[in-house]
């Protein structure tokens, strides 16, 4: 295999790997703040569409990294313009992490909170059911209780 050959297909790899990185960071950053107002349908297909293309990437890169580690024709320079395309990716890789870890903590936090409001309802709501006038069943009834 041409080592300029195999330098355009990483390159081409690396490149389509970053783009899906920033692609999934432009999804995740803020969606912390628009919890009430997300569609969590969509994202959830936007995350598996993500996800897709993540694992086919990685099954290229199987291939490719055999290639590459085998291929003794590829000058330095551009092995270092490999490196750096690699480092940019994985950069992007670690801020996606903790920016899906804040996602994921802020939403844990924020379904909490609903719990507890949730409960708080429904305690209010037992309070009223059991304070609450009622109805006589029968005209000729006698509230004993009064």
């Amino acid at each position: 295999m041409d080592g300029a050959d195999l330098v355009a297909r990483m390159t081409d790899y690396f490149n389509r790997q970053i783009a899906l990185f920033e692609s999934m960071r432009s999804d995740l950053e803020g969606v912390e703040d628009r919890l009430d107002t997300l569609d969590f349908e969509a994202l959830g297909r936007e995350q598996a569409s993500h996800a897709a293309q993540a694992s086919a990437l990685k099954h290229e890169l199987a291939g490719l990294l055999e290639e590459w580690e085998s291929a003794k024709d590829v000058p330095e320079e551009d092995r270092d313009g490999i490196r750096a395309l690699a480092r940019r990716a994985e950069a992007l890789a670690e801020e996606l992490s903790v920016i899906n870890d804040r996602a994921a903590t802020h939403a844990d936090a924020r379904g909490r909170a609903l719990r507890e409001t949730w409960c708080e309802l429904e305690r209010g709501r037992r309070v009223l059911g059991k304070y609450a006038p009622g109805r006589p069943a029968a005209p000729n009834f006698i509230d004993r209780k009064a």
